[in-house]
């Protein structure tokens, strides 16, 4: 997936919205709120999302979107295969790695967690 693409589908996957105002100039953002609609393919209009795989703070705020304990504990099964496949998770070096996982490694991981990520 492309950097575009999964700045789209993980704000997707956090609520966020297209949405269109009609006010004659059909003017267009995205909105955190519940109250739009997708309509076709929104790749190219990407201002205003947060920057989910470059920006550490973004996927924070993503991943604090998931309430139930097995989804935090199958998030954390995915960026371990993402970061550290061929250590134990009783590893030393499997928690450091994924304590420093990249916000892209983690993007990947919240994607594939959701069902949503793209090869």
């Amino acid at each position: 997936m492309t950097n575009d693409e999964i700045r789209i589908a993980i704000a997707q996957a956090c609520g966020w919205r297209w949405k269109i105002y009609d006010d004659g100039n059909l003017d267009a953002v995205w909105s955190p709120g519940p109250n739009g609609k997708w309509e076709g393919s929104f790749v190219e209009f990407i201002e205003g999302l947060p920057n989910y795989p470059e920006d550490l703070n973004a996927m924070r705020e993503a991943i604090s979107t998931l309430k139930e304990h097995e989804e935090m504990w199958n998030y954390l099964r995915e960026l371990k295969e993402i970061v550290t496949p061929h250590f134990d998770w009783e590893e030393f070096m499997c928690a450091w790695c994924l304590m420093n996982a990249t916000a892209h490694q983690r993007a990947e991981a919240f994607l594939r967690l959701k069902g949503l990520w793209k090869e």
